[in-house]
């Protein structure tokens, strides 16, 4: 689930990844049928969206992600969810850590209780909350 200022909206979010620096992520808004996957190799990523002009697979930079309002990479994401912390980020505290992203502090918390990881982007009132439901399948 995504907040921002003015919205909310909600997705299912697929990952699937043999280790950090490769994987898959493939993004469902039930609601208006779009479809978005992300794959990764290292640093390269690459992008296909089912509502653009033209729906291929294109190389996509972490600038543009930024743009996009996707202040974590896919990257970075997967290392979260390996149970290992990327590098730049900080402690703050039991499970919360922040990291400074184009002039903007993204802080991410996880609870393990209720298997949920929470990116906020503090400067602009965004929060995405991950809530794993079926991990290792």
């Amino acid at each position: 689930m995504v907040m921002e200022p003015n919205h909310i909206w909600q997705a299912m979010l697929y990952w699937q990844a043999k280790q950090p620096d490769e994987g898959e992520i493939r993004i469902v808004h039930a609601m208006s049928g779009r479809i978005v996957e992300l794959t990764w190799q290292h640093d390269r990523m690459w992008l296909r969206d089912n509502q653009a002009r033209n729906p291929k697979w294109r190389r996509i930079s972490k600038k543009e992600l930024v743009s996009r309002g996707l202040l974590i990479s896919p990257r970075e994401l997967s290392e979260f969810l390996s149970g290992r912390v990327p590098s730049g980020f900080q402690p703050k505290g039991s499970d919360r850590w922040i990291v400074r992203r184009s002039n903007r502090h993204v802080r991410v918390e996880w609870n393990a209780q209720k298997k949920r990881l929470v990116f906020s982007d503090i400067q602009h009132g965004r929060k995405a909350t991950l809530v794993i439901l079926n991990a290792g399948a």
